[in-house]
Formats: C-alpha cells, sequence, structure tokens
C-alpha cells in the first residue's frame, strides 16, 4: 500500500475517489459522462473543468453528517462506456488502515486490548525483534518495522504472514523513529483476530462496516465479504486494466493494511460516525467518541502542539499513476478539518 498522510475528520468530510483512467500518454477508451447531483452550481463547475482535464472520479462533501455534494464525473470502465457514478466502488487502498486502527481501539476499550501490549504478548508465536514493539507503536508507525512481508496479490496464509514479520529487521529501536509499515498494519490485522477470537474480516464487517441505520459501509474488494455495487476499472499506464477484485487470496499480503472497498458516500459516512458515536451495537450507542479519544491520547504532537493524527486517512499527494499501477483506484482526500478559518 503506498504511503498516506493522516488528517483529522471532523465537521466536514471531503472525499475524492479516482480512477485513474486519464493518465498523460494513454487515450481515453470511452465517454467522460459527467454526473452531478445536489451539488452547488459553483462546485459543480469547478470539478467539471477538473473533469475537462482529465479526472475521472467520484466526489461527497458532508457537513455535520448531511451531504452537500454526492457527484461522480469521467468513465468508472472506459471498455464498457461506463461512467462513474456517486454509486460506484473504489478500492480504498490504505484508508484500510484507518478501519484496522478502528478495530484495534475499539477491541482497547472493550478491555481486550491495551496500547501498551506487546505484539509478542498477544501472539505469542510472534518472533522477531517486532515481538517487543506496542501496540501503540504500531498504530503510530514508530516500532521501527521496516521491509515488505508479502507483495499484495499474491497467496499469504496467516502462519506465513506470522513467520514473514518476525524476520523483518528493524530500523530503530521501538518508539524512537518513524517508517511507514504495511507490515505493521498486518501485524494489527493479526493481533485483531487473535483478541477479538474472529477472524480480523468478520470483525470489520461486524463491528467497523454497519453505519446508523444498519446500513453496510462497503466491504472488501477481494474475496469476502465483499464490496457490493458497481465498480471502478482502473488503468496501468501501458492501458492494462489494474486489479478487478478476482484475486483469490490468502490475503495476508495485504489485510490489515489496505483491501477494503467502498463509495465515497459510505467513506464520508463511516469516518461522520466514527468521531460522532453513530455506531450502534446490540442496540446501544457504541463508544466511538471514545476510540476517537484514545486514538488523539496517543498520537505525537506537532510543534504547535496538536496532535498530528487520527484514524482518518488523507492521501492528498498520493500519485494516480503510481495507484494505478498497484491498484487501479486512488483516493486523493479525505477528512480534512473544519475549523472556521
Amino acid at each position: 500500500m503506498q504511503r498516506s498522510f493522516l488528517a483529522i475528520a471532523a465537521a466536514t468530510v471531503v472525499t475524492v475517489l479516482a480512477a485513474c483512467t486519464a493518465d498523460q500518454g494513454v487515450p481515453r477508451r470511452g465517454p467522460a459522462a459527467a454526473a452531478a447531483e445536489r451539488c452547488e452550481p459553483g462546485l459543480d463547475k469547478a470539478f467539471g473543468a477538473w473533469a475537462e482535464a482529465g479526472f475521472s472520479g467520484s466526489i461527497a462533501i458532508s457537513k455535520a453528517g448531511r451531504f452537500e455534494c454526492l457527484a461522480a464525473y469521467g468513465s468508472a470502465d472506459d471498455a464498457a462506456g461506463r461512467a462513474n457514478t456517486p454509486e460506484t466502488v473504489f478500492s480504498i487502498g490504505s484508508i484500510t488502515k484507518a478501519f484496522t486502527a478502528a478495530a484495534v481501539l475499539r477491541l482497547l476499550d472493550e478491555g481486550k486490548l491495551s496500547l501498551d501490549d506487546r505484539a509478542g504478548k498477544v501472539l505469542p508465536e510472534l518472533d522477531g525483534p517486532v515481538a517487543k514493539a506496542t501496540i501503540r507503536q504500531l498504530l503510530l508507525h514508530t516500532s521501527g518495522l521496516n521491509g515488505s512481508h508479502g507483495r499484495d496479490y499474491e497467496p499469504l496464509d496467516r502462519d506465513s504472514a506470522v513467520a514473514a514479520i518476525g524476520r523483518l529487521t528493524l530500523a530503530f529501536a521501538p518508539g524512537s523513529g518513524y517508517v511507514y509499515s504495511n507490515a505493521g498494519y498486518t501485524l494489527l490485522a493479526l493481533i485483531v483476530e487473535k483478541a477479538s477470537g474472529t477472524s480480523y474480516r468478520k470483525y470489520v464487517a461486524e463491528n467497523l462496516l454497519r453505519l446508523p441505520g444498519r446500513r453496510v459501509a462497503g466491504g472488501f474488494w477481494s474475496g469476502e465479504p465483499a464490496a457490493r455495487g458497481p465498480r471502478a476499472v482502473g488503468y496501468h499506464d501501458d492501458g492494462r486494466t489494474g486489479e478487478r477484485g478476482d484475486f483469490r487470496g490468502p490475503y495476508w499480503g495485504m489485510e490489515g493494511n489496505g483491501g477494503l472497498a467502498m463509495t465515497t458516500a459510505d467513506l464520508a459516512s463511516w469516518a461522520h460516525a466514527l468521531f460522532t458515536g453513530g455506531w450502534s451495537r446490540a442496540g446501544r450507542p457504541s463508544s466511538s467518541p471514545a476510540l476517537a479519544t484514545t486514538w488523539a491520547a496517543a498520537a505525537p504532537r506537532r510543534r504547535g502542539g496538536s496532535p498530528s493524527t487520527a484514524p482518518c486517512t488523507a492521501s492528498r499527494s498520493s500519485a494516480p499513476r503510481e495507484a494505478a499501477a498497484r491498484w487501479g483506484t486512488t483516493l486523493w482526500s479525505c477528512g480534512f478539518l473544519d475549523s472556521g478559518g
């Protein structure tokens, strides 16, 4: 999964999911149809100009949980001549890490984990130096874990993933530096399985993807439970299509650090529910505000003293070509803080 920047999702959530169908030098093979719904004319005009310049994707803007704009532009599938719509499903890539982090913090809230638990305590079968890293350090990419434990779309089972992660070297002593780690979030997914007593996918689907009103926010790009709905198709620079979601697993090369898929509206709704306590469990309000509070308390601080991270991923700088080569889709922005100025 490509590196992403983290930002706080609060009163305003802006989500842009893009299918990379218009890279420079690659001819468009289908219509540049636009479908704007419930968007202020000025915004639609601006997004339309972006689409004319080659953008294909879907946009959701919500404020205080109410959508102010749901729109889609360009092509979802060039070969089929299918346009993007607000219902188009995209792979959300590394934003999956936000869901994994929320799963960990929910288990913490349930008393099944502690931020200071060491990975080796939860997973006694884990060898190597990363066993001494804490859950807090894994969440914040400060465990020192460096390198890859496996390729995204190559079969890797659970035991092989544990062994591969245990063989990885550390770039520094846990807690003494920062290096972005996909393997660290796969390790967190393994911890979710052990602490919850069920599979990572089942725990995420039953506890993290259900929105208020029992609506489900997407699913997995490959395997079950799958994200339902029409999917965007991405393209490599040479015109080949990206991953279509037909990889049959095992998925532990990517589990926890990538793999989820949904619409922009679902992603925006999920971020709002996370920070406002919108999840429900057995008819009772969940403690998701406590999850956000725990994350803020765990996060390192910037020079100015404000928390630097929260569990909504924003990849404003993600390169569409790089994403297309690996995923076919990329998320450009999610979760901008509405600070009133």
